[in-house]
């Protein structure tokens, strides 16, 4: 399937993972980079024991979902969109409460996104996928290393108002994504009952 697609095409699918990979790198390390910003904004209303909670759990099931599914299209641009707007929400919270309902929809995007990220970079380079892999999973890293620095240089509230604009550009980069290369639903999704 990957093989007919264009070099454009290819090209604009990497990018996507790439920025995607990246988006999760800034979406893992953000609670901690801005904690004392919103410590500062809310008080003693902050409770990031349930913001990891509700993400993790909603990563989980976003992640078991997407396992089972054969298409990226449009849910891989959708993830884009789930965080995007995750993040427009947090960015307008009047308490943390909504930050913690926000990781809901933040976590689910997330685990889809990394989902599919990191297997549609691999179907589109067969030749080099390890290489390309190692690339994809650096820019991970770079997003993560970012958060600090955004929390440094800009208001939560603003930084979380750019995070989502960019997702914008990755919903445009995602779309029309190919379905996943030889799915097999008997021998593929992974078996939740006996894993």
């Amino acid at each position: 399937m990957t093989q007919l697609i264009s070099p454009a095409n290819r090209s604009r699918l990497t990018a996507a993972g790439f920025i995607g990979l990246y988006l999760h790198g800034i979406v893992v390390a953000m609670p901690g980079a801005f904690l004392r910003q919103w410590t500062d904004t809310f008080g003693a209303g902050v409770n990031i024991g349930l913001f990891y909670t509700l993400f993790l759990l909603s990563s989980l099931a976003g992640l078991v979902w997407v396992s089972r599914q054969k298409y990226r299209h449009p849910v891989f641009a959708l993830a884009f969109a789930a965080i995007g707007i995750a993040f427009i929400a947090a960015a307008c919270a009047p308490q943390f409460a909504w930050i913690g309902g926000a990781a809901l929809l933040l976590g689910w995007g997330d685990g889809i996104l990394n989902f599919h990220c990191n297997n549609l970079v691999g179907e589109l380079h067969p030749r080099r996928k390890i290489i390309v892999l190692n690339w994809a999973n650096a820019t991970f890293g770079v997003g993560a290393l970012s958060a600090p620095l955004i929390n440094v240089a800009l208001p939560w509230r603003w930084a979380f108002g750019f995070v989502a604009m960019g997702t914008i550009l990755a919903i445009t980069l995602a779309w029309q994504a190919p379905p996943v290369q030889n799915f097999q639903p008997r021998q593929d999704r992974v078996q939740w009952s006996i894993a």
